[in-house]
């Protein structure tokens, strides 16, 4: 029993960070242990297909397939890149890992180099950023992380770290929501209905991408039921809205036709706007809530 151990495990970034990182950026070897801790401070949720992904590789366990991850890493190094390209080019194009969690692997061993790639700190920073999270394509991914990225740099003060400027947009996205949630009641759909019409139209075109993603079976987190609603909802009732949004969506779009993407957008995602259009106020908003999660859950 190692009760030092056990306590740095209960502060998992600390781990990651004060440990983990500071072991691999010595030379030393991490284990498949060190390296699901990654995972599961960026996204718990995701290690089982995480664990799948590295064993397609043929490897006879996860600890060898970790070790031949970590070696492409550092002989990537080696090649030599300012910006780390050909590190991510590992991870996104080798390994097939998505963005964010690959950009979660790079921050903790690189910390110096890499930022997470994250939709609060997309939300905080405004402007396309979401592009950069919904393309398959390594050409169109790159330059928008490093866009990503230097707009993070850019935030709060100039000694703070690359690390705290990312710990600092994740914790001011957190306020909000908590805020808003508190307004709202904790009733997510409510809470949602009031968020739409201040989305920029960046939110909502990363919205749309992602459900489109899923109607077409593709590995996206999908709006929720009771969302996709409100967003169909709302979009249907606001032409205006739905034309701008349609166009900056046309922009980004990654392996599918503007034509396609209209005629999805047009027959299967847009619904007709209620008799009355949008209601406002409080009671009205609570009726159109209860409505959309019920036909959201149909």
């Amino acid at each position: 029993m190692n009760v030092n151990r056990d306590l740095a495990l209960y502060d998992l970034e600390s781990y990651l960070f004060d440990d983990v990182s500071v072991r691999y950026q010595r030379g030393d070897d991490i284990s498949a242990f060190d390296f699901f801790c990654i995972i599961i401070w960026k996204a718990n949720r995701a290690k089982s297909k995480i664990a799948k992904k590295l064993m397609e590789h043929g490897k006879a366990n996860l600890e060898t397939s970790v070790q031949m991850l970590l070696q492409d890493l550092r002989t990537a190094k080696e090649a030599g890149d300012e910006h780390g390209k050909a590190r991510m080019e590992v991870l996104f194009c080798k390994w097939r890992f998505w963005l964010p969690m690959a950009s979660a692997i790079l921050t903790v061993l690189y910390p110096e180099e890499f930022t997470v790639y994250d939709i609060r700190a997309c939300e905080q920073l405004g402007g396309d950023h979401e592009k950069a999270g919904n393309t398959s394509k390594f050409e169109v991914m790159w330059p928008g992380y490093l866009a990503f990225k230097a707009a993070v740099e850019a935030q709060g003060e100039k000694e703070m770290s690359l690390r705290d400027k990312d710990r600092m947009l994740w914790a001011r996205s957190f306020s909000g929501q908590l805020k808003g949630d508190i307004e709202a009641g904790f009733d997510k759909v409510r809470r949602f209905l009031m968020r739409l019409p201040q989305m920029p139209h960046t939110e909502l075109v990363g919205l749309l991408a992602r459900a489109y993603a899923a109607d077409h079976g593709k590995p996206r987190k999908a709006p929720d039921a009771a969302e996709r609603t409100a967003l169909a909802d709302y979009l249907g009732c606001h032409e205006e809205v739905r034309d701008a949004v349609f166009a900056v969506w046309c922009q980004g779009l990654d392996g599918v036709t503007e034509v396609e993407a209209k005629d999805w957008l047009a027959m299967e995602f847009i619904t007709p706007c209620p008799e009355g259009g949008v209601p406002s106020g409080n009671d009205a908003l609570e009726q159109r809530a209860t409505s959309i999660l019920r036909d959201g859950q149909e």
